[in-house]
């Protein structure tokens, strides 16, 4: 038996457990008072140092991860749906992503398609899936993941900001739902910071932890 030292390292079970579902309500509670994002540039590299904690603490980093290139010139259409590692992007550290990019791996992770027709996985698997019931398991997660991280953002930013961007809120929303990275493109391209500047500081060690514990499961 694994012992989890976070539990958030499990996937939640919100149908069946109780205790899952007050940890997802916990999960999406934002950054509290003055710490909440008012939508000005030079408060943004300080939003981001406390919210990547705040992702980290609830394990939603992984969202963030961004496929870009998939193995499309295979020849076993199993294959064809592969992202390869070389093009998995992480949009928490870099500037190297288009708006099209990050939604184009949200709308596969809110996609409804079976197994058979699926035309690309939203992520590298340890395991790919095999049938409707594995895939359905891992799109469900990572949809719970995405959910949680837009309501943190949400509730990180200041009601002035939030009313501010509410007209756009088609560029960030799937259906109801805030979709995290979506909403963090977002953000960061209208605020526009020295994002190059903002990143280096960050990289260090958060690059390296987040990529090299994210990469090791795929």
């Amino acid at each position: 038996m694994t012992f989890l030292l976070n539990p958030y390292d499990a996937k939640l079970d919100l149908a069946g457990s109780k205790d899952d579902r007050k940890l997802f309500q916990e999960a999406c509670k934002g950054l509290e008072g003055s710490d909440k994002f008012s939508g000005k540039k030079t408060t943004y590299n300080d939003f981001v140092k406390l919210i990547g904690k705040s992702f980290e603490d609830v394990r939603v980093m992984e969202t963030l991860m961004i496929p870009t290139i998939w193995d499309s010139s295979n020849a076993d259409t199993e294959a064809k749906k592969i992202s390869k590692k070389t093009g998995i992007v992480n949009m928490f550290t870099s500037t190297n992503l288009t708006k099209e990019q990050v939604k184009v791996k949200s709308e596969l992770v809110w996609e409804d398609t079976t197994f058979i027709n699926t035309p690309r996985y939203f992520k590298i698997f340890g395991t790919n899936p095999t049938d409707d019931d594995t895939l359905n398991i891992e799109r469900n997660n990572m949809k719970l993941k995405h959910v949680i991280m837009g309501k943190k953002i949400w509730s990180s930013l200041k009601s002035e900001f939030q009313i501010e961007i509410l007209v756009n809120n088609n560029e960030y929303k799937i259906g109801e739902e805030y979709d995290g990275p979506m909403l963090w493109d977002y953000i960061r391209r209208r605020i526009k910071p020295s994002t190059r500047v903002g990143a280096s500081k960050l990289k260090g060690d958060i690059e390296k932890k987040q990529n090299e514990r994210l990469l090791k499961t795929m």
